[in-house]
């Protein structure tokens, strides 16, 4: 998972907004136990070097 090209691409693209200001990484699957948001999390942890904030799910 995240190997491709694109996905490289689309991973250093988010740490760049990171870096620049506030973003928020939402799932459009509706099954939490099947969402991939959390591998994608982990990959912009190790790019950025620090933690990020979780924000919980309302509703």
């Amino acid at each position: 998972m995240l190997t491709d090209d694109a996905a490289e691409i689309a991973l250093d693209q988010l740490v760049e907004f990171a870096k620049q200001q506030c973003v928020a990484v939402m799932c459009f699957e509706a099954n939490e136990q099947r969402c991939h948001r959390e591998v994608v999390l982990h990959q912009v942890r190790l790019r950025l070097e620090r933690d990020l904030v979780r924000v919980k799910r309302f509703g």
